[in-house]
């Protein structure tokens, strides 16, 4: 009896929102709207844009030899065509360059250049202080962590619809 309950409640049919799960979804939408706006405010003078520095941490913190365009856009929250767009601009820019990948030469890697490193420190210290002041209000370790988990479950449910 247990194992039909259980698989009941993870059942993926679609249901109805209840009124508690409707606020829940719109303080996280605002959460992530605002959040968003206070990231923005805080690179203003960086000259990096919340996207830009999106795409930015991610190449510097991804592999040596850089990443591929694919890869970027499983991790950046950027739609691939917005993306495209960006990788264009932040190449004009001197900040990354597509280099040919050696193991598939049709293939590009994304790599980040001398200028697109000094871009990304430059940005970085505003970004780990605006998160930092954001859960600094009130926060515990264990209300991050719950957070986190939290967010990485609606992250799996929503993918999970759209695969």
């Amino acid at each position: 009896m247990r194992e039909q309950i259980v698989q009941s409640t993870y059942s993926p049919k679609r249901r109805r929102a209840s009124g508690p799960e409707l606020g829940a979804w719109r303080a996280f939408l605002r959460a992530g709207t605002t959040s968003a706006l206070a990231l923005e405010a805080a690179l203003a003078d960086t000259g990096v844009s919340h996207s830009e520095y999106d795409v930015l941490v991610n190449v510097a913190t991804g592999p040596r030899d850089g990443l591929r365009p694919t890869e970027l856009a499983e991790r950046v929250l950027i739609t691939k065509s917005g993306l495209t767009r960006l990788l264009d601009r932040l190449v004009e820019r001197g900040y990354i360059e597509r280099r040919a990948c050696a193991s598939d030469r049709r293939g590009q890697l994304i790599v980040l250049t001398s200028d697109g490193r000094r871009a990304f420190r430059r940005a970085a210290p505003n970004v780990v202080r605006a998160i930092g002041t954001i859960f600094g209000e009130g926060f515990t370790e264990r209300d991050v962590m719950a957070l986190r988990v939290a967010c990485e479950r609606i992250a799996t449910a929503a993918e999970s619809m759209t695969a």
